[in-house]
């Protein structure tokens, strides 16, 4: 498949990018790995009038605490291989390094950037299809239309969102900074998402996301990230499952925060089952209570492309919610996991 036609941008400097953005707005696009929006644009999901190359501003690629302490910073175009293998991030961050090592392929990995992930578009079994395959059907919202193919009378999009590294930001309690003309802010990545699969991020065109804030872990606190696709690699998330438990002893859970992913339009907390462990003495039958709990809070969408029942999608949540949180339990140095 080829690419329309398009008018190539590379901004030099961060102001010149900004006011690119500011000019072109909804007509433009920003390029930084390419890995999803390139395809898209092949099977004319996406026709931007311009295309702007984020990687030639050249200063959004870095792994530092450059703040001081064990909290740290990420620029946007860092590339998800770099912060799989990332020290830095292994040592103190691991729930985000196997995050961004179970996204797709290595060489996708290698193009793919931070930014690029945080921003992935949602993803529909009757939107992501070529051209030819969606003129056979009626244009859906995602496309400008009126109906969404996934529940016919619904009056937003149920494209789904299966961003890998979002839940584990999410239960890192990361922040985004976002640039735009004239202001920086920073953001709780959480707020970046809106719950409608069309309009999925809260980003006006001419903003961007910069950089990411990672704060410090306290001690014994341990992470961890679990996902499961049909295939073992490439393939997007049916469900992918986020857990960060610190302990206040041996066995109390001082603090437990959980995340998903693949489930709706927007990447979720997992609000029960932290509820349900935070406080309390773990153990293998508490966790499995708060994993079944939260699988029955979690309104799951069934639409992938393939036939994916809602049932066997709650399962999902239940059974990658409990292997999070005892894997993350057991990091902490006190789970028997």
């Amino acid at each position: 498949m080829r690419l329309p036609k398009f008018q190539y941008l590379a901004p030099r400097t961060s102001d010149e990018l900004l006011s690119m953005l500011g000019e072109y707005r909804e007509n433009a696009k920003v390029l930084a790995g390419g890995t999803d929006l390139l395809v898209s644009m092949k099977q004319r999901i996406t026709i931007p009038e311009y295309l702007i190359n984020l990687k030639t501003v050249g200063v959004l690629d870095y792994v530092t605490n450059a703040n001081g302490g064990d909290g740290i910073q990420i620029g946007s175009l860092t590339s998800l291989n770099t912060i799989e293998s990332s020290p830095l991030i292994r040592e103190h961050f691991p729930v985000l390094a196997e995050a961004a090592g179970m996204v797709a392929s290595p060489h996708i990995r290698q193009m793919a950037t931070i930014g690029g992930n945080i921003c992935l578009n949602t993803r529909c079994g009757f939107y992501n299809q070529s051209h030819a395959w969606r003129k056979s059907r009626e244009a859906c919202l995602k496309l400008g239309g009126d109906v969404c193919h996934v529940v016919r009378s619904a009056r937003r999009c149920y494209a789904l969102f299966s961003a890998d590294t979002v839940p584990a930001l999410m239960v890192l309690g990361a922040g985004v900074k976002v640039a735009g003309i004239g202001e920086e802010k920073i953001r709780k990545i959480e707020d970046l998402y809106t719950g409608d699969g069309k309009d999925f991020l809260s980003l006006i065109p001419e903003e961007i996301v910069t950089e990411v804030h990672i704060p410090p872990l306290p001690q014994n606190t341990g992470s961890a990230y679990v996902k499961h696709r049909v295939r073992g690699a490439i393939d997007f998330a049916l469900i992918g499952a986020a857990a960060v438990i610190t302990m206040e002893d041996q066995s109390v859970c001082k603090l437990a925060q959980v995340a998903i992913c693949g489930a709706t339009s927007a990447p979720l907390r997992a609000m029960e089952a932290e509820r349900i462990l935070t406080g309390e003495e773990l153990d293998e039958k508490r966790i499995e209570a708060a994993a079944d709990q939260a699988s029955k809070h979690v309104k799951t969408i069934s639409n992938g492309g393939r036939p994916i029942s809602v049932r066997y999608k709650n399962l999902l949540v239940r059974a990658l919610i409990k292997k999070a949180v005892m894997a993350a339990w057991k990091r902490a140095g006190w789970g028997d996991a």
